[in-house]
């Protein structure tokens, strides 16, 4: 049995979802939290901790079973529906068909109820009515007892039938209810549409609204602006008028100036007919100067470009020499290590070196010392040429050159670890 507290599962009759729901919401109506279905929450089937069975809970009608064996009308299968559910649209699971629960058939005759009476009566009572039926004569009192026997089970009997009766009027009544309801849940769901619908509507004109509002905001922002606009137009214009009355005073006086000045013009007339002159005698000198500065713009093209190839051979020769020195550098290196080897070694085992292999490592860097001092004096005698070359462009107007200078560095780094080298050894 679940605690009072703890949340009861429920099952959707509109999505067969399963809900939680506290208990005490149970009994009332309740909103699926997946579809949005509102039905009523009826508790859950409750487990029998004793025999391990599922029992259900107290309902309205206990003479009727808490669920129904139903079939689906669109794929025909078996489904079990709380009663609670009779008249109301669920789901096939199967399928996912939406159905309303139709009323199960009436069962069940006189014969029945009989039984279903007599065993509902006192044992001492039935054990009577054996006795009494078995003897032929009774006496007094056992008939006095058998007649207020018969006349309860008459009464009993009449009771039964009138409570048939009223049950059958209920059944034709909740049938009617049934349809009212289902009647009800289809006009419920067409207002739920239609309300949505209107929603909807509202959002949209909502929406609209804003928007007008917007732009009645905007339209009385421009109209504002525009009646602005058009204040400053009117003050340009008044500005207008008044300039435009000074300019035409400014005018008539312009022109009894000009016609005072006819004779002054006429001088200047003369005087530009004569600097007019001046000016195609000084335009001419200046074709003839620009000419001679194309040409000897060509000549010093053609020198920048004749030296510009020197320096490129220049700086290819550098290149090659410098790669050179770092070679010879790299042997001459490998080459005194060696020997400092074979002396550490000698000095080790106590053994003189060989003066035959001593020499002959001493002759190689004494010939790679000769080899990187030529290649040093020729990379000097690269950068003074390319600094010649580049003074001679310099004297003549001619854009810088990039210098040979940028091996500088290199070469010094070589020269600096080639004479610490050879010092060591």
């Amino acid at each position: 049995m679940a605690e009072t507290g703890e949340p009861q599962i429920v099952e959707c009759p509109e999505c067969a979802a399963s809900l939680k729901v506290k208990p005490a919401k149970l009994g009332k109506l309740i909103s699926c939290a997946r579809c949005g279905h509102r039905f009523t929450a009826h508790p859950p089937l409750l487990l029998d901790e004793s025999s391990g069975d599922y029992t259900a809970p107290p309902v309205s009608k206990p003479s009727q079973p808490d669920r129904i064996l139903i079939n689906c009308p669109e794929c025909q299968s078996e489904l079990s529906v709380r009663v609670v559910y009779i008249g109301q649209h669920v789901r096939c699971r199967g399928c996912s068909h939406k159905f309303v629960v139709p009323q199960p058939p009436v069962t069940g005759s006189r014969s029945s109820f009989d039984s279903s009476w007599s065993q509902t009566r006192e044992p001492d009572a039935l054990d009577i009515l054996a006795r009494l039926s078995s003897r032929t004569e009774l006496p007094d009192d056992l008939k006095t007892t058998h007649d207020e026997l018969q006349t309860k089970h008459d009464r009993v009997v009449g009771e039964h039938e009138s409570l048939q009766a009223a049950y059958g009027l209920l059944q034709v009544e909740h049938g009617r209810l049934s349809a009212n309801h289902a009647e009800l849940q289809t006009t419920h769901e067409a207002l739920m549409g239609d309300h949505q619908r209107l929603l909807d509507e509202r959002t949209e004109l909502g929406e609209r609204y804003e928007a007008l509002e917007i732009q009645h905001a905007s339209t009385q922002a421009s109209l504002a602006e525009l009646e602005r606009a058009q204040r400053e137009l009117e003050a340009s214009h008044a500005r207008v008028d008044a300039e435009l009355e000074r300019l035409c005073s400014e005018l008539e006086r312009l022109e009894a100036a000009y016609s005072e000045c006819g004779l002054e013009r006429d001088a200047a007339i003369s005087e530009r007919d004569q600097l007019a002159g001046e000016l195609a005698q000084a335009r001419a000198q200046i074709d003839g100067l620009v000419l001679a500065r194309a040409q000897e713009e060509a000549s010093a093209g053609e020198l920048r470009n004749a030296l510009e190839a020197s320096l490129a051979a220049a700086e290819e020769e550098g290149q090659s020499t410098q790669a050179r020195i770092q070679a010879q550098e790299a042997r001459m290196l490998q080459l005194t290590t060696e020997l400092e080897q074979c002396r550490a070694s000698a000095a080790q085992s106590d053994h003189p070196v060989d003066p035959a292999l001593e020499y002959e490592y001493e002759t190689c860097i004494a010939e790679l010392r000769k080899q990187l001092d030529v290649a040093a004096r020729r990379i000097a005698s690269l950068e003074r040429s390319n600094h010649e070359m580049v003074g001679v462009l310099g004297s003549m107007g001619v854009g810088p050159i990039r210098p040979l200078n940028r091996m500088q560095p290199a070469r010094e780094q070589g020269r600096s670890e080639t004479q610490g080298s050879v010092t060591g050894s």
